[in-house]
């Protein structure tokens, strides 16, 4: 167990917490420059608007993550691959970002996020098929121009206010998909099949 509050800092070695009881508190811009495990068990907080969690490499979060206000998880390896396991959490945006020809695997039930999904990296693959997550979006999602996605064989689910962005000249295939709020395509989406509910 024990108390962490982090502020401001980059972590060069790996952040491994307590192993069950350990709490977490970001309150201010942190970047994990190596493996990170948040435990089951383990409870992490990040509070604030615009307060930015930056993963260089694989981030593990298999206990408890909670947010207040609007932080932003931004996943950046650079030519790394890297594997962000969510642990069921819920998180406010997600951003995917920096160039190389890395791949992000998601590992976990779902891959939930409350606002913005934003791939913005110009040669990355968000690997869906490896672990065949749902993605729930409640927000927008931007794809650039040069991201790639390999779906799995689970659903992505439209349920709040989205508006569909596809940079790319060949809209990438997202596999099946459904809306159960309202979906504002600004670009050609490839699905495998879109169902409304």
């Amino acid at each position: 167990g024990g108390y962490w509050r982090t502020e401001g800092i980059s972590y060069y070695p790996p952040l491994i917490s307590g192993g069950g009881g350990a709490t977490i508190n970001i309150t201010g811009a942190v970047t994990f420059r190596d493996n990170a495990t948040i435990s089951s068990g383990d409870y992490m907080r990040h509070v604030g608007t615009g307060i930015v969690l930056t993963a260089l490499q694989n981030l593990t979060i298999s206990g408890d993550y909670n947010y207040i206000g609007t932080p932003l998880i931004t996943l950046d390896s650079g030519n790394t691959d890297i594997t962000f396991t969510t642990g069921g959490n819920n998180f406010y945006d997600i951003r995917m970002d920096k160039g190389g020809t890395s791949d992000i695997t998601i590992s976990g039930p779902n891959l939930t996020v409350d606002n913005d999904l934003i791939l913005s990296s110009t040669a990355r693959t968000l690997r869906l098929d490896t672990n065949n997550p749902e993605v729930e979006v409640l927000g927008d999602v931007t794809i650039a121009s040069g991201f790639g996605i390999t779906h799995g064989t689970a659903d992505w689910e439209f349920s709040g206010t989205t508006t569909y962005t596809d940079n790319n000249a060949v809209p990438v295939d997202i596999g099946n998909a459904s809306v159960t709020g309202t979906l504002t395509l600004r670009s050609e989406e490839h699905t495998s099949e879109l169902q409304s509910q």
